[in-house]
């Protein structure tokens, strides 16, 4: 989490949270009170789909998937 100018940076979550290595592609929603990202162990074949709310609360593992981003109206996930 952090400010509009990059100030005040935080850590929300981290993919050792749910026993993983990288995180990659992480995407905001309109609203700005959850990020959506994509978390692994370096393949492919361990990328999980994760979502927390933008303070580091509810952190969900949404199951396999890539790329994850907010509809426009943020009602539903695409990957």
């Amino acid at each position: 989490m952090t400010n509009p100018d990059g100030s005040d940076l935080q850590k929300i979550a981290t993919p050792e949270d749910l026993g993983l290595t990288q995180l990659a592609n992480p995407e905001w929603s309109a609203d700005g009170r959850r990020i959506v990202m994509e978390m692994s162990n370096g393949s492919a074949a361990t990328t999980r789909m994760v979502i927390v709310n933008a303070d580091g609360s509810d952190l969900k593992d949404l199951g396999p998937g890539a790329r994850p981003t907010f509809s426009v109206d943020g009602s539903e996930i695409l990957f």
